[in-house]
């Protein structure tokens, strides 16, 4: 399972802690989805199914792009689960592997999250309202 907490911590080297640098901590960062891309092609590789845990599986922007990435688990808060069945019933396989792929080529967070937000708003209406929100099953 890939914890995308500490992930993205070492990954960006940024202390999601600590005041200074805390609003440099993006989970959507492209370095960090080339790790869980280099992370499920490994397990792919070695016949190891790959899971993830942490804020990113409860991100709804990100929750295409790990499925397109191959990520065969996310692993969230019962709270979350209304949400994030509700972006993956709305998405094809294929859809989610090019997001992931336009997501690994885009250049910043901004660039990736716009992409998402609009693919959001095209395929799961309602969805974005929740984003990152614990409040997402009422």
């Amino acid at each position: 399972s890939i914890g995308t907490n500490d992930l993205t911590q070492y990954t960006l080297a940024v202390d999601r802690g600590n005041d200074l640098v805390s609003e440099l901590y993006e989970d959507m960062h492209p370095a960090v989805l080339q790790m869980i891309q280099m992370t499920v092609e490994a397990g792919v590789r070695a016949n190891i199914p790959v899971s993830l845990c942490g804020e990113m599986a409860t991100n709804l922007r990100a929750v295409p792009v790990l499925i397109g990435l191959g990520v065969q688990t996310l692993s969230a808060s019962p709270v979350y689960l209304p949400s994030i069945k509700r972006v993956i019933r709305a998405m094809t396989l294929t859809e989610g592997k090019e997001l992931a792929a336009k997501a690994l080529e885009s250049g910043s967070v901004a660039e990736i999250n716009e992409i998402l937000d609009q693919w959001l708003d095209e395929h799961a209406s309602g969805v974005s309202f929740f984003l990152n929100s614990p409040d997402s099953s009422t």
